[in-house]
């Protein structure tokens, strides 16, 4: 954290130093504080945008703005009694004018400043999430400002950039359009998921988790009733299907699997897990839902876990890679023979 926020201010201080005017919000006080100065500063930027006279006309930077709505319903598609509210803090906000049949139009670019080589997926739909709330802000407030099709992300420099290679920072633009289709889907399966009650919630842990408070409490009670979430390999649409059958434990899943193929049978007569599950293929019916590759990969995690062993799934021995590793060893000892 410590380092992308370093990183965020080396590319304040860059365009400051390239003329660049910025305005940077305060970060402490409350949300309801923070949203008023953002809504005042806002006006009187697209103020002066709109009322400079001239053909040149110096975009403005607003550095750090707390955006909030208290209710994120698109089309009523809120669900259950559910509201979502919205709120982000976006990096940048590029407010710059436009001739528009004649007038002057004030128009906001929404960006975010990340520390990576490059701009990630979550990343733009962080940005399209704040494009949205800002719309949503200047719409119920009656702002005359627009926010641009386009959001952009600055990355540290790939060293990829020919026509400036001096500079440490790449600017990433891109279409705000797919993200923006895509959001009342989202926000319906937001709704969906929030009006369940929680303990039927689909969940399940990602690295991510791992910088929020709470994950030390919701690491323990997945390791207590539902460790099987933890298998490698385990694809969501598997982890789905094993709670629909009800089998939450590795050992659960592993008793129910080892029916459809008897372990110490294929170990004693050195089979491969794949003949193991081909000679015992009269399936529990809670299986059907899978298919034999899903089968095989499941039980032979679930038996390596729990048995401290492996299946030999494919005999693919390489002689040539011993010769070699001989030949390399005889070569050695010909060498300090002859020092």
């Amino acid at each position: 954290m410590d380092h992308g926020i370093r990183y965020e201010e080396q590319v304040m201080n860059h365009l400051k130093q390239q003329g660049a005017i910025i305005i940077s919000m305060k970060s402490t006080g409350s949300q309801e504080s923070r949203f008023k100065a953002f809504l005042e500063q806002l006006n009187l930027s697209v103020l002066k945008i709109t009322s400079h006279e001239g053909d040149e006309i110096t975009p403005v930077f607003i550095s750090q703005c707390l955006l909030k709505v208290d209710s994120l319903e698109i089309n009523g598609l809120e669900q259950g009694g559910v509201k979502i509210r919205g709120i982000g803090v976006p990096d940048l906000l590029v407010i710059s004018g436009k001739e528009v049949n004649g007038e002057k139009t004030a128009v906001i670019e929404v960006g975010d400043i990340k520390s990576s080589t490059s701009p990630r997926y979550h990343h733009k739909w962080q940005v399209a999430f704040y494009a949205r709330l800002l719309k949503k802000i200047i719409d119920s407030h009656g702002i005359l400002v627009r926010v641009a099709k386009t959001g952009f992300i600055i990355t540290r420099s790939s060293g990829k950039n020919i026509q400036n290679k001096a500079c440490f920072y790449e600017r990433h633009e891109f279409e705000l359009k797919a993200y923006k289709a895509a959001f009342p889907t989202v926000f319906k399966t937001f709704c969906t998921v929030l009006s369940r009650p929680a303990a039927v919630a689909d969940h399940r842990l990602q690295s991510s988790c791992v910088s929020c408070d709470c994950f030390l409490s919701c690491y323990h009670i997945a390791l207590e009733s539902e460790d099987i979430q933890f298998l490698p390999g385990l694809t969501s649409g598997e982890l789905l299907k094993l709670r629909q059958t009800g089998y939450a434990t590795i050992s659960q899943t592993h008793a129910a699997f080892v029916k459809t193929a008897p372990v110490k049978t294929a170990l004693r007569k050195t089979k491969s897990v794949k003949t193991a599950f081909e000679d015992n293929d009269d399936l529990l019916d809670e299986q059907n839902n899978f298919s034999l590759e899903q089968r095989k990969q499941i039980f032979g995690n679930c038996y390596a876990f729990l048995e401290n062993q492996i299946f030999l799934v494919k005999e693919n021995t390489r002689p040539f890679f011993l010769l070699y590793l001989t030949r390399k060893l005889c070569w050695r000892k010909i060498i300090a023979l002859k020092n």
